[in-house]
């Protein structure tokens, strides 16, 4: 069974009222006893009372003078309903976390393949441009032939072979690099 089936069997969980009963009777931040979970406007920690109920100390013993005063016997109970709708709640947001866990692993997969190719993409148009680049200098240096071979006619009406060796030498290389080698693959 994956966990979609199991979170789509739960009932939903009420995050809002999750979130209105911690806020009456519990708070946290990190400015007051490091973030650990205190009593809505104390600095007593959840934790220490409920490692006193553990310790089989009553209600009613903690908020006497040997624990904690400032707490009555109402604020303890309500913290209590916050920590039970808390567990409660637990194996929805661990099921809930593992799915987002799933989602963002995913993600992270689409995101590597995209950058793959995109590195492919860049690639390739390096290799067009370079390509590019290679056939406009071929062709300024056939220009260049042309325009010297016009001018260098003999008397006989033959024109020489000055520019032609050069301009033969640029194909050659030309056709060796970019026509005759294998273009790299196309991205999709």
């Amino acid at each position: 069974m994956r966990e979609t089936d199991n979170l789509a069997s739960t009932p939903a969980l009420d995050l809002d009222g999750l979130e209105r009963l911690f806020n009456s009777a519990l708070s946290s931040r990190p400015d007051i006893m490091g973030g650990d979970v205190c009593f809505a406007g104390t600095r007593i920690p959840v934790q220490a009372v409920l490692r006193l109920l553990r310790d089989d100390v009553r209600c009613t013993e903690i908020e006497g003078p040997d624990w904690y005063p400032a707490l009555s016997v109402e604020r303890v109970k309500e913290a209590l309903d916050a920590v039970i709708a808390a567990v409660n709640a637990l194996p929805q947001l661990i099921a809930a976390l593992r799915l987002l866990n799933n989602d963002v692993e995913e993600l992270g997969c689409y995101l590597a393949e995209a950058q793959r190719e995109r590195d492919d993409a860049r690639a390739h148009l390096a290799a067009e441009i370079a390509r590019r680049e290679a056939a406009e200098a071929l062709l300024a240096r056939f220009d260049g032939f042309i325009e010297h071979d016009s001018s260098c006619i003999d008397g006989g009406g033959t024109a020489c072979d000055c520019g032609l060796r050069d301009v033969q030498d640029a194909w050659g290389s030309f056709a060796s690099t970019y026509l005759l080698a294998p273009r790299p693959a196309e991205t999709r």
